[in-house]
């Protein structure tokens, strides 16, 4: 529903929906974890189990978000990315604080404060952090797909948007999309239940 969007975009959209944005390689992999329902179920689940599950995403987006984050406890889910080799793109929820990232204030998008570090771009809200490397989707792109609801993949591609349909609130998720509105693409789900 991207007429009724939040102070970070569109709420309604699982955050494969959302974030991910037309522009970009027609070869996707994506990746996923909700570490809130993996919260949610901790005493179901064996302490290996828990501590098992990564918090932080992988690469130099790591250190992005840990320096924003207080602790790892600040971190509600990772969306990660991009095409074969560069699964960089990063879009991780939870609680920041941009002022941690020593941001110049000069740019901004939205609720966003946009600055480049090292090779990323990156911009930071007190809800979201999205990183972006050198070599991966524009970091526009992405905010205008997360934010504004435009060029989103899911959009665009209407066999994308089956296979996002098809997954619904997944707690853990992986899986890979190639080509436009005839791509194809395969995807494994484990959502975390009450009772499963």
């Amino acid at each position: 529903d991207a007429e009724s969007p939040t102070e970070d975009g569109d709420s309604t959209a699982t955050p494969l929906e959302r974030w991910v944005p037309t522009s970009g390689s027609e070869e996707l992999l994506f990746h996923y974890r909700d570490l809130t329902a993996l919260e949610t179920h901790e005493d179901a689940l064996q302490p290996s189990v828990i501590e098992a599950v990564p918090t932080l995403p992988d690469g130099d987006s790591a250190a992005v978000v840990e320096d924003a984050a207080d602790g790892t406890d600040a971190i509600d889910s990772v969306l990660r990315f991009g095409s074969e080799g560069v699964v960089g793109n990063v879009v991780v929820s939870g609680s920041f604080d941009p002022d941690a990232l020593e941001t110049d204030g000069d740019s901004s998008v939205g609720a966003f404060e946009t600055f480049g570090r090292d090779d990323v771009s990156v911009a930071v809200s007190e809800e979201t952090i999205v990183v972006s490397p050198a070599d991966g989707a524009d970091l526009e792109a992405i905010l205008a797909a997360g934010i504004e609801g435009t060029d989103r993949r899911v959009d665009s591609h209407g066999n994308f948007a089956q296979l996002t349909d098809r997954l619904g609130d997944s707690t853990f998720l992986w899986g890979e999309y190639e080509g436009s509105d005839d791509g194809v693409g395969a995807a494994f789900s484990w959502e975390l239940g009450a009772e499963r």
